[in-house]
Order: C-alpha cells, then sequence, then structure tokens
C-alpha cells in the first residue's frame, strides 16, 4: 500500500487544500451579524491592523497608506498622507489587542502603540511611552480597510 513517506506527502499534500480550502471560505463570507462572522474575521482584521502598523514602523508610508480605504485614497494623495505621518514621532511597536464591531462591516481595533518622542526643550533627551488607540477598519469590496473617521 502506502509507505511511510509517501503517506506523510500525501496527509501533507491533504493539509495543505484543506487550509486553502478553508481560507478560501473566509474571504468569500458575506458579511452577516453573526458570532461565526465576527470570529472570522478578527484575526484577518488583527493582521491587517498590525501590518499598516509595521508600514508606519519602518517609515514605509507606502505600506501603510496601502491599507486605507479607496474612498479614502480617492480624496487623499500619496503626498498628503505623507505629510501627514511624518517622523516627529519614533513609533517602535503596535500591538492590536481588541477587535469589537459596530456592525457587520465596521470594526474598531484598539491598537496598543510604544513609541519614542523628544522632550520638548530639553535636547536629545527622549521618552519611551505607549497609548492606546482605537481605529476604525471598514469591510467594503471583499477586505477590511483602515479608515480616519
Amino acid at each position: 500500500m502506502f509507505g511511510h513517506s509517501q503517506f506523510r506527502l500525501l496527509h501533507s499534500g491533504f493539509t495543505v487544500v484543506v487550509a486553502l480550502l478553508l481560507l478560501a471560505a473566509c474571504a468569500t463570507m458575506k458579511p452577516e451579524d453573526s458570532d461565526t462572522w465576527r470570529n472570522a474575521q478578527r484575526p484577518v482584521i488583527k493582521q491587517r491592523a498590525e501590518a499598516r502598523w509595521v508600514g508606519l514602523i519602518k517609515g514605509d508610508i507606502e505600506k501603510a497608506y496601502s491599507y486605507t480605504s479607496p474612498d479614502y485614497r480617492a480624496v487623499v494623495t500619496l503626498q498628503q498622507f505623507k505629510g501627514k505621518y511624518g517622523r516627529v514621532v519614533d513609533w517602535r511597536v503596535a500591538h492590536a489587542n481588541d477587535i469589537s464591531y459596530d456592525s457587520p462591516t465596521v470594526a474598531s481595533v484598539s491598537v496598543e502603540v510604544t513609541y519614542r518622542v523628544d522632550l520638548p526643550g530639553v535636547r536629545g533627551k527622549e521618552i519611551e511611552t505607549n497609548r492606546v488607540l482605537t481605529e476604525k477598519w471598514l469591510f467594503k469590496n471583499g477586505e477590511w480597510w483602515y479608515t480616519n473617521q
């Protein structure tokens, strides 16, 4: 029948197919007011929120901009967005801690951000602190988008 290595290969191939099917099922889910929808979307929103912050932390403003909603990008250019996110604050770490839903297509994400800032009037002196920010994310056209509304 099957040898051990053939079984492992078959099993790992099956696992990949199942994972891809589950991913496709989550991606094609329609927004609904249910625990199933909310629970399936939490890791997706968390990943996108944290990826947006990775862009900000690394100074990759274009990456952070790519997570803004298409409606926002239609009004605010990348150049305008870059002007908003100068390097006055040195963001260090960001973690999306809590996700709640205002509706099936609107989520509030609490992000704890650690950052450094220069003390005004004290040359070379900076403090590191953290703050919890609440961000709004909208589900539109099959994807979650950051919005500053």
